[in-house]
């Protein structure tokens, strides 16, 4: 809802169709073709969206013990054509580039993607619809896969650190760590940096420190060695390596 933070659980009420904007449309269902996607509409679209109001990329990820991972092999996807049918209510996307859960899988740690598949974010800009973004988790693709080699360093760290901080927050932090606003799981990150903390700390009982680099990039390497006191010690190991943890943590100091 607008006003509202746009992630975590929200609370639905029912309303009847009178009570409904009457511009009010929305992507109900998106599915995967052997040409790309189908997209399902609540109110029938008066024409074909162009091209340039389309906007389709995808990636990979190595599970972490969190929810998620950073993004891995980021790339723009090639919108072939866009064709609407008669009743105006379904949306059909020719994609090429597209892929799904098959070799060759990418590994980091031990760990690898091959049984994530991969996540396609869709954007439909100037609809007018509710949410202009759809994802999904293509698994098997019903058409032809991609063969281009992937692209390990599109959205690297060393690339453009500030920006892949970002995005590991989008992918891996969001969920209990708001930027500010309402309070998740987790402190807030805006302010956190220089504020003092009481902690729980592994090797020394409650003590109270100042949130500075070193404590940020500790707690997300080993996020129990410093419990913060009033939140719970649930906090997993994003497994990141030491370069990506520093490069979140300037990030985290940057929101004052």
């Amino acid at each position: 809802m607008p006003g509202e933070p746009y992630t975590g659980l929200q609370r639905l009420s029912f309303r009847e169709e009178a009570q409904r904007p009457a511009s009010f449309n929305e992507m109900v269902a998106m599915r995967n073709t052997r040409e790309g996607f189908e997209v399902d509409f609540f109110r029938p679209l008066e024409k074909a969206p162009a091209p340039e109001v389309i906007a389709l990329r995808q990636w990979t990820y190595i599970p972490t013990n969190g929810y998620g991972g950073p993004e891995i092999g980021a790339e723009k996807l090639t919108l072939r054509s866009a064709m609407l049918s008669k009743d105006g209510r379904r949306l059909r996307l020719a994609v090429d580039g597209l892929r799904d859960n098959s070799p060759p899988f990418v590994e980091r740690n031990g760990y690898s993607n091959g049984n994530v598949g991969w996540v396609v974010n869709m954007r439909l800009t100037g609809l007018g619809l509710w949410a202009d973004q759809a994802w999904y988790t293509l698994n098997k693709h019903r058409g032809e896969t991609s063969k281009k080699p992937i692209d390990l360093d599109a959205g690297s760290v060393s690339r453009d650190p500030m920006k892949y901080a970002e995005g590991v927050y989008r992918s891996v932090c969001v969920a209990c760590h708001a930027i500010d606003g309402p309070q998740l799981v987790g402190p807030n990150f805006r302010g956190l940096y220089g504020r003092k903390q009481k902690v729980i700390s592994r090797s020394n009982g409650l003590r109270e420190m100042t949130v500075d680099e070193g404590y940020l990039v500790r707690a997300i390497t080993d996020p129990l060695a410093d419990q913060p006191e009033g939140f719970p010690p649930a906090m997993p190991n994003p497994e990141l390596l030491n370069e990506e943890a520093r490069a979140l943590a300037k990030w985290i100091m940057s929101l004052k």
